[in-house]
């Protein structure tokens, strides 16, 4: 009975959950889908990301059959010559592209060859968990696969972005890891940093603990082992030296959608605990047992609370920082592979009860989601998810989330940067809740919980440091205090 073998069995379930869902998936577009659909057909048409006329006109002849918008061409041109190349880097459509060829070759959707690409790394992954993973009991290994499935790791499977392609790499690299295989361990984390520089912090910690063994245990034979290390880890810098080479800067998302001066408490807590998008909202009690490992002074936990720390302040340079997502935030997306390195050895170690008790609260916190997640649109992003509504609606006083998310949740609308209105509110078909307003003497936008009698009011009178502000129908207005004599 034992040779039923369990974890293949598991497998095969999770392979024929895949299936339902790529036949139910609503196939469409989603962010910057357009751009890397551009880069797929160039590296089909000539193994290059330089996007040519034959590459547009390719882009276009898809548009009937299959949705996509005729928009820009997300382009940007180059001195050393050449059609134009895309602002994000290549290496997610590289991995598409093989699905792209089978699916023209026969006359299917083109637009589907991300939700394959992105279900083929959902499969790898759960592989590598179950049946590549020998330094964890088969237990462990199959309970760690109900815990990756009952996660959000579904989310962004029909996401035309490198999302799962982060996730998974990120996943398998810090598995390998694990299982003390440092070479694949190294190049597998590198190359998640592809798309998404901030998951360059992994590889470069484990660089940094092989420079410690090399300086505390020196021989020839690591100091080997550290050079080829060395050179695996090199692979963070392809996409640098790429854009480098073609325009004389390292990222042209970089230059133009980062700034360091908005990074702050506020942004890179919201990653953690705002109620739309945030980690904790989403994984809560892989988020509790990260916290209760700390406190065990585990070194894996305290690694991964630093690490996911540190994608948060990178991540929070971007500039929108309400951009298309599906539920959980992109940035925080791929914080849970860290987040469940955490707590590797603590799986290892706890009972069959312990497990099951876990993976039940997993679940039961998770499937809500789940369901959810199934019901949301692309354009959900500009709306207040249900955990948000309902503080707004009893306590609006202790939801403040960051200017940009509250604009464009409140109005439903994306904003250009720098372009939103400068003022809104929130109401609940009967009250303002909350407005927020721009404060033009000081430079930034304030919060106000008001709840006057009804839409219909004509003004709320708020004071605010030498300045009196009215929120009324046609706008708000402003003028200095009388100083009392």
């Amino acid at each position: 009975m034992q040779n039923l073998n369990i974890p293949r069995l598991t497998f095969l379930l999770i392979i024929l959950l895949a299936a339902i869902l790529l036949n139910n998936t609503n196939y469409q577009l989603y962010g910057d889908g357009s751009e890397y659909f551009q880069m797929i057909i160039s590296l089909k048409n000539h193994l290059s990301p330089d996007l040519r006329l034959e590459d547009k006109l390719e882009y276009i002849a898809n548009f009937p059959g299959c949705g996509i918008p005729l928009n820009a061409y997300f382009t940007a041109l180059s001195d050393r010559g050449g059609g134009g190349f895309c602002w994000h880097f290549w290496a997610y459509p590289l991995i598409c592209t093989p699905v792209y060829i089978i699916l023209k070759f026969l006359h299917l959707n083109p637009v589907m060859t991300f939700t394959i690409t992105n279900m083929l790394l959902i499969l790898l992954l759960f592989w590598w968990i179950l049946f590549n993973n020998k330094a964890m009991s088969e237990k462990t290994r199959l309970f760690l696969a109900g815990i990756t499935l009952f996660s959000p790791l579904w989310f962004y499977y029909p996401w035309t972005h490198p999302e799962v392609f982060t996730f998974v790499l990120l996943y398998i690299g810090l598995l390998e890891y694990y299982n003390k295989r440092k070479y694949s361990a190294v190049f597998l984390t590198a190359v998640s940093s592809l798309q998404n520089p901030a998951a360059a912090v992994v590889p470069f910690f484990m660089m940094l603990y092989e420079i410690y063994l090399l300086i505390k245990d020196y021989s020839i034979k690591r100091l080997k082992e550290f050079a080829l290390l060395t050179i695996l880890s090199t692979t963070v810098f392809i996409p640098y030296i790429f854009y480098y080479y073609y325009f004389g800067k390292f990222s042209l998302i970089g230059e133009y959608s980062t700034n360091l001066h908005t990074i702050s408490f506020a942004k890179i807590a919201s990653l953690f605990t705002d109620l739309n998008f945030g980690l904790a909202i989403y994984v809560p009690v892989l988020c509790v047992l990260v916290l209760y490992r700390i406190f065990k002074r585990d070194k894996y936990a305290i690694l991964a609370a630093i690490t996911v720390f540190l994608f948060a302040v990178i991540d929070a340079a971007q500039l929108n920082w309400n951009p298309g997502i599906m539920l959980i935030h992109r940035y925080s997306y791929w914080m849970i592979p860290v987040l469940i390195f955490g707590c590797f050895d603590y799986f290892q170690k706890i009972s069959l009860k312990s497990k099951f008790v876990i993976l039940l609260l997993t679940i039961i916190t998770i499937t809500p989601w789940l369901f959810y997640s199934s019901t949301v649109s692309a354009k959900h992003s500009t709306k207040f998810q249900p955990l948000a509504q309902i503080a707004l609606n009893t306590f609006p006083q202790l939801y403040n989330p960051q200017e940009e998310v509250f604009i464009e949740r409140c109005t439903g609308n994306e904003f250009a940067i720098n372009k939103q209105p400068e003022s809104c509110s929130y109401n609940n078909g009967r009250k303002i809740l909350k407005t927020i307003f721009y404060d033009a003497e000081n430079k930034k936008y304030l919060y106000i919980n008001s709840a006057p009698a009804s839409l219909s009011e004509i003004k709320i009178k708020i004071r605010h440091k030498n300045y009196i502000y009215y929120i009324g129908i046609n706008g708000i207005t402003k003028e200095k205090r009388r100083k009392n004599k």
